[in-house]
């Protein structure tokens, strides 16, 4: 018998929620690269409370060069931002244990959402 190994998926109205989310993210910081929100805008980590003392951690990220230092100026300029493609994943989280107090993210089950951009044409795709 061969043993096969569950891929962790996140629940349905999770993911519904998250892809809301991330995509109400990515549009904010394409319309401005230096709004203020809860974290690295280009790297955000956010949690998705599921409201029973659970949570399934997000990431939304732009692996694209984002700009260069202006050599004139010293200032940092963007790209436009049809050149950033980004990818959104979610993870498990453990609940707090005995040999951990806190919650702590479980990187290895991840669950990839979608990427948007990659080809320049502001399209998403979904993984199946």
């Amino acid at each position: 018998m061969i043993d096969t190994i569950e891929t962790w998926k996140a629940p349905k109205e999770v993911v519904v929620a998250i892809i809301d989310l991330a995509l109400e993210h990515i549009k904010k910081v394409e319309l401005n690269p230096e709004v203020e929100t809860e974290g690295d805008n280009f790297d955000y980590w956010n949690s998705y409370d599921l409201g029973d003392g659970n949570y399934v951690d997000y990431n939304i990220h732009c692996g694209d060069d984002l700009g260069e230092i202006n050599v004139e100026t010293g200032q940092f300029e963007y790209y436009d931002s049809i050149k950033w493609s980004w990818d959104v994943a979610c993870y498990a989280v453990n609940p707090p244990s005995e040999e951990n107090k806190y919650h702590s993210i479980d990187t290895d089950r991840e669950h990839y959402l979608f990427n948007y951009n990659k080809n320049g044409n502001k399209e998403v795709i979904f993984e199946n």
